[in-house]
């Protein structure tokens, strides 16, 4: 019996209700002397252990946090992985348009927080007229008088919903994970770039512009984030020294970017994801509307490949798994992927950190911009 599937989910729900009615049949006739009394605790605690079993069944079924008992009792995942295309020449193409830059002042913004590798702001943005938190996790060499000079490269990286920038710092370990990498000569020196990609904490925004006068959180992480990146920083202005990344809700903003601002981002990182925005609560335009349609991706992909490389973790037990292998079988130039197809695990933290490792080594060998040595 499959550790998702409705018939566990089922089982559970069941045995925590006849559990509950034999309690109630037997508790008037456990009244009395102590081992009776002892009896009517036990009964009580298995009612509501069986009850706390069923609901988190359903929620695990739900959410797909672990997809398969091998995969709940830490059996070592099973992968497939597949590349196909030339990620550095798809990060490196020229594009239709240019992405909208301004030149760097001649003397940047003092750092709010000098010697410290973590800067946080609040921001807002001139295009979208949205205010939100962006932190900034610095290279170790930034500060130094050594590289006064030199720019780096940046990672845009995005978190899940419910959640929070520093998500990448705290549950993600990206700054440890990029570190270590650094250290072994994988890939070069990065600034993370981690903003928030809600206007409410309480609704899930995907990373979409609605209608006029709602949030445009699209425009948010693809203009004014970077437009504030280039003016505070040094950075390398080039799209294959550009990366969006993200997990969960995040992966598919990655995504988005990926199709739609490839002029900015050369290469994007999805952990996780989807490639069709998943509102809940319903989304914020009408079925069938344009903006319904642009952010549908894989109708994107299928008809406009975009120059860009592409690094996709993803899972054969997640309820979006139909559509993500559509998406990867509709890969063609000028689009690249490096594909990580989890066969029998869920959608949770410690997967997506594991994977940090491969993906510095990804960027550092494959995407010019952040090779080793080229700052």
């Amino acid at each position: 019996m499959e550790l998702t599937g409705t018939p566990f989910v089922v089982l559970t729900a069941v045995l925590a209700i006849v559990a509950f009615a034999v309690a109630v049949w037997a508790m008037p006739r456990l009244a009395g002397s102590r081992p009776r009394l002892l009896a009517r605790i036990v009964a009580l605690a298995l009612v509501n252990a069986l009850v706390v079993l069923a609901g988190v069944v359903y929620l695990n079924a739900s959410n797909g946090w672990y997809a398969s008992w091998g995969d709940l009792l830490g059996t070592e995942a099973r992968q497939e992985t597949a590349a196909v295309g030339d990620a550095a020449q798809a990060a490196a193409a020229p594009t239709a348009a240019a992405a909208t830059t301004t030149a760097p002042p001649v003397e940047l913004p003092p750092l709010p927080s000098p010697g410290q590798r973590k800067q946080v702001y609040t921001y807002t943005g001139r295009a979208s007229g949205m205010t939100g938190q962006i932190e900034v996790i610095l290279p170790a060499s930034y500060e130094t008088a050594q590289a006064k000079d030199r720019r780096y490269p940046v990672v845009e990286a995005f978190h899940g919903f419910p959640g929070t920038p520093s998500g990448w710092t705290s549950k993600m370990q990206a700054q440890q994970s990029f570190d270590a990498a650094i250290a072994a000569g994988a890939v070069g020196e990065v600034v993370l770039v981690a903003p928030t990609i809600t206007a409410t904490a309480t609704v899930d925004s995907e990373c979409v512009n609605g209608p006029s006068g709602t949030p445009q959180i699209e425009t948010w992480i693809a203009q004014d984030v970077p437009r504030f990146i280039r003016e505070h920083f040094r950075v390398k202005p080039a799209r294959d020294s550009w990366v969006a990344m993200g997990y969960s809700v995040g992966a598919y903003c990655a995504t988005m970017m990926g199709v739609h601002h490839n002029d900015t981002f050369g290469a994007i990182v999805a952990l996780g994801g989807s490639v069709r925005p998943d509102f809940s609560t319903g989304a914020p335009w009408p079925a069938g509307s344009p903006l319904a349609a642009r952010y549908d991706l894989l109708a994107q992909i299928r008809t406009q490949p975009p120059p860009v490389a592409m690094y996709l973790q993803v899972g054969k037990q997640s309820p979006f798994w139909p559509e993500l292998s559509a998406f990867l079988a509709a890969i063609r130039p000028p689009t690249s992927m490096t594909s990580t197809v989890l066969l029998d695990s869920g959608h949770r933290w410690d997967l997506w950190q594991a994977e940090m490792p491969k993906v510095a080594a990804w960027l550092g060998s494959r995407i010019p911009g952040f090779k080793p040595g080229t700052g």
